[in-house]
């Protein structure tokens, strides 16, 4: 599917290019001739398996097709990194959607929406015993 999508060359404002590449010393993707798989998801057990993704208390889950979005580049912000894979909002979004970047050829992200219901529970604070006697 994704190998499909990325086939396709993208013009982006009148210049072809072969992908997109995670910049890491600015944390941003940029434009590239030069296609390096390094930061992909889609050799990752936890993107072939449909792991759930969770970010700030939520629960978020693969929806939809995996996409090429060259010409949204500028306006996305680094989320985090999960697997040395980055993981993208877009600004002035309230992260109701997450891209995670598949592949570099294409410049393809695959979405992720966050479940609706659901809520990551903090972890147990542990009490430390009483030294009282």
């Amino acid at each position: 599917m994704i190998a499909a999508l990325a086939a396709l060359m993208v013009t982006v404002q009148g210049i072809p290019h072969e992908g997109c590449v995670y910049d890491a010393a600015n944390k941003r993707m940029v434009l590239s001739p030069v296609l390096l798989a390094e930061h992909e998801a889609q050799a990752q057990p936890w993107f072939k398996a449909n792991t759930k993704i969770v970010f700030r208390k939520g629960l978020y889950s693969k929806y939809g097709l995996p996409r090429p979005l060259p010409e949204h580049l500028n306006s996305m912000a680094l989320a985090f990194h999960k697997a040395n894979v980055p993981i993208f909002t877009v600004e002035d979004a309230s992260a109701k959607v997450l891209y995670v970047f598949s592949a570099s050829e294409g410049c393809v992200f695959q979405p992720y929406q966050r479940d609706v219901a659901t809520k990551v529970a903090p972890p147990a604070r542990r009490v430390a015993p009483s030294r009282r006697k």
